[in-house]
């Protein structure tokens, strides 16, 4: 099936509001979990820092930074996100 302009710039705008609510959802955990982010794994951390730092980048370009699968990368920001929660 090859895609045509609406299609595209329909998944483009799903992209676009997935990342940015990523990037809130990462900044309220970050803030959330700021008294004891010492004791949270590292790499959590840097993963969090990398997407707010790369608002507009996508999962697959922010886990090639990080020498990582979209996947992993993905999970690092849920573990941390979850984290936050039960901290709450």
């Amino acid at each position: 099936m090859r895609l045509t302009g609406p299609l595209i710039a329909a998944n483009a705008r799903r992209a676009a509001d997935g990342a940015a609510a990523t990037v809130a959802a990462t900044r309220t955990a970050l803030d959330t979990l700021e008294p004891r982010l010492a004791d949270i794994p590292g790499h959590l951390v840097a993963a969090a820092r990398l997407r707010i730092e790369h608002p507009t980048d996508s999962l697959p370009e922010l886990a090639e930074r990080c020498n990582l699968t979209k996947d992993a990368f993905a999970g690092r920001l849920r573990r941390l996100i979850a984290l936050a929660g039960r901290a709450r």
